[in-house]
């Protein structure tokens, strides 16, 4: 949603977050406080990898809902194992 309404706006980004929430295939998930301790064990953990405090949420969120892919353009979800779309 940032990169989309730094690109083309905040008009097309609302219009998007629109979509996704009205969509069947997209969980919205409630980030609970296991989720924020997870998060804190792998931003403390992992100090090398420059990984910012959100990508250390979407780590710990990827691995409680068991997902193995992700739609980023962020090179520090492959550096996490992850399966990137697009490659």
């Amino acid at each position: 949603m940032t990169l989309v309404k730094t690109r083309l706006g905040v008009s097309v980004a609302l219009q998007l977050g629109i979509r996704l929430r009205n969509s069947r295939h997209i969980e919205i998930v409630i980030f609970g406080q296991r989720e924020e301790m997870a998060t804190w064990h792998l931003f403390s953990r992992y100090t090398d990898k420059g990984w910012s405090y959100t990508d250390c949420a979407s780590l710990a969120l990827a691995r409680q809902l068991d997902v193995h892919q992700a739609f980023a353009f962020d090179h520090h979800f492959r550096q996490m194992g992850l399966l990137v779309f697009p490659q």
